[in-house]
C-alpha cells in the first residue's frame, strides 16, 4: 500500500509543532550562551536524534497480527559465558587479538540487552569487512554443520555496514581505545522470537545502535557521553 502524501495543513502542523517543541525546550532547559553554542556544535547528533524520535512515535501497531508464542530457545546446553572466557575463545581462533577493557561490563544492561558480548575489531581480522566476515564464517564452519554458499562473493557491493552504524561502532571503539576486542550488550534473539518477520526486522535495525550506545553504562568517564 502506497503511503499518502502529507497534505499542506499537516506540513504546517508539523511545522508548528515542531517550533513550539523548541520554545518549550529552551524555556525548561534554561540554556545559557555556552550550552547553547555546544548543542549548536553538535548538531548533527542533535538532528539525529529528532529523526530517531520521529521514527519510534510515528509507528502505528501494524505488526500486531503477526505476533504468536513462541517456545523456540537456544540449544539446550547453551549458556552466556563470562567475558573473560569470550576473549580466550577469540583469541584462539585469531592468536593476533590482543586485549579487552572488562571494565566496560560494570555498566548496567538496557532491558532489550541479554548480555555483554566480546567483538574483535574486524581491522584485526581481515583488510576489509568482507574479509573479516567471511573469515568469522569460516571459525564457524570449523566448529559445526555450516556452508557459506556465498563464500568468495561477499565484496563490498553485496556486504557493507550501514553509515550510522559505522559512526557508533566507532565511537565505542574510541571509547575502548587500544583493544583489539570490543565489549557491547547484544541481543541475539530471545527478546523479539515472538515477533513476526517483519517486526522483527524493524525491532533488528535498532539493536545494533541501541547495543554500542548502551556502552554509555561504562564506568570509563568519556563513555557516558554516548548516551
Amino acid at each position: 500500500m502506497t503511503p499518502k502524501a502529507l497534505t499542506p495543513g499537516q506540513q504546517t502542523q508539523f511545522n508548528r509543532f515542531v517550533e513550539d517543541g523548541a520554545r518549550k525546550a529552551l524555556n525548561e532547559v534554561v540554556l545559557d550562551n555556552e550550552g547553547l553554542q555546544m548543542l549548536l556544535e553538535n548538531g548533527g547528533e542533535f538532528h539525529e536524534d529528532i529523526v530517531a524520535s520521529i521514527h519510534r512515535l510515528s509507528r502505528t501497531n501494524q505488526y500486531a497480527s503477526e505476533e504468536n508464542p513462541c517456545q523456540i530457545g537456544y540449544s539446550s546446553g547453551y549458556r552466556m559465558k563470562p567475558i573473560s572466557e569470550q576473549v580466550a575463545i577469540l583469541r584462539g581462533y585469531f592468536p593476533n587479538l590482543g586485549g579487552a577493557d572488562e571494565r566496560v561490563i560494570g555498566g548496567q544492561l538496557p532491558g532489550i540487552m541479554e548480555g555483554w558480548f566480546a567483538i574483535p575489531r574486524w581491522q584485526k581480522i581481515g583488510d576489509s569487512y568482507s574479509e573479516a566476515f567471511e573469515k568469522l564464517l569460516s571459525v564457524i564452519g570449523s566448529t559445526r554443520k555450516f556452508h557459506n554458499y556465498r563464500e568468495g562473493q561477499l565484496g563490498p557491493d553485496r556486504l557493507r555496514q550501514l553509515g550510522r552504524s559505522m559512526k557508533i561502532f566507532q565511537e565505542v571503539c574510541e571509547e575502548q581505545k587500544g583493544m583489539d576486542i570490543i565489549i557491547v550488550p547484544a541481543q541475539f534473539g530471545a527478546g523479539v522470537r515472538a515477533a513476526g518477520r517483519a517486526r522483527s526486522v524493524s525491532v533488528g535495525s535498532s539493536v545494533s545502535e541501541a547495543s554500542a550506545r548502551a556502552v554509555c553504562s561504562s564506568p570509563t568517564p568519556s563513555v557516558s557521553r554516548l548516551t
